[in-house]
């Protein structure tokens, strides 16, 4: 599996928060209709490991 070069996040407010390097390999993730996004878990030595989101209802 590839390694996403960065990770970018957009409020429901339109405000985005970019982390790494912006270019074609950049994740995006939404939360699914009637979630939100409420954290995140993951692993790190040097660099992210894994990142996972933690979803919850309103």
């Amino acid at each position: 599996m590839a390694v996403p070069d960065c990770f970018e996040f957009t409020t429901n407010l339109g405000r985005t928060l970019v982390g790494g390097s912006a270019t074609s390999g950049c994740v995006t993730r939404s939360a699914p209709s009637g979630w939100q996004i409420a954290g995140f878990h993951g692993r790190s030595g040097n660099e992210i490991d894994k990142l996972g989101v933690i979803y919850t209802k309103p």
